[in-house]
């Protein structure tokens, strides 16, 4: 099946406000939440995602529908958090840089029920947390923003 027919977008943004995430479950980015009525159940919704973060040892980013993930890594193994879109290994503990993240997927509609989308992270490596920062690093002096669109896209057939 081609998609092809954008149907409608929604569009958040957050920062410049820093915010910090530390913990052992990712973190819903502050801003970053849309709550989205897809139009046709049979419709492909495309998420994408990009902000900044320090990457403290070993970080995740995902996308979440109504608090669950939209991906499986069952099978693979993942020891920092598992069904993640992306999961980036930096070695060192510092907060004083800041990296652009960008992530995408799709999942299919299902239905034309109204959900929420939202975008996590985490720093975590086998039990152990890190602090890191979103929209900024640790000195507060490089403030920076984050979108997330949601696009329903539709066959036309």
């Amino acid at each position: 099946m081609s998609y092809s027919n954008i149907v409608q977008m929604q569009f958040a943004r957050s920062g410049p406000a820093r915010q910090t995430i530390s913990g052992t479950v990712p973190q819903t980015i502050s801003g970053l939440s849309i709550d989205f009525t897809p139009k046709f159940a049979d419709s492909l919704i495309l998420l994408e995602a990009i902000y900044t973060h320090t990457f403290v040892y070993v970080n995740t980013h995902g996308f979440y529908q109504d608090g669950s993930t939209i991906v499986s890594t069952s099978g693979f193994t993942n020891s920092s958090s598992a069904n993640q879109q992306q999961t980036v290994y930096f070695n060192g503990t510092s907060t004083d840089r800041i990296y652009p993240v960008h992530i995408m997927d799709t999942v299919a509609a299902g239905s034309t029920v109204q959900r929420t989308y939202d975008v996590r992270c985490l720093s975590r490596w086998i039990g152990t947390s890190y602090t890191s920062y979103v929209n900024n690093r640790n000195n507060n002096d490089m403030a920076s923003f984050g979108h997330f669109t949601v696009t329903e896209i539709y066959n036309g057939d």
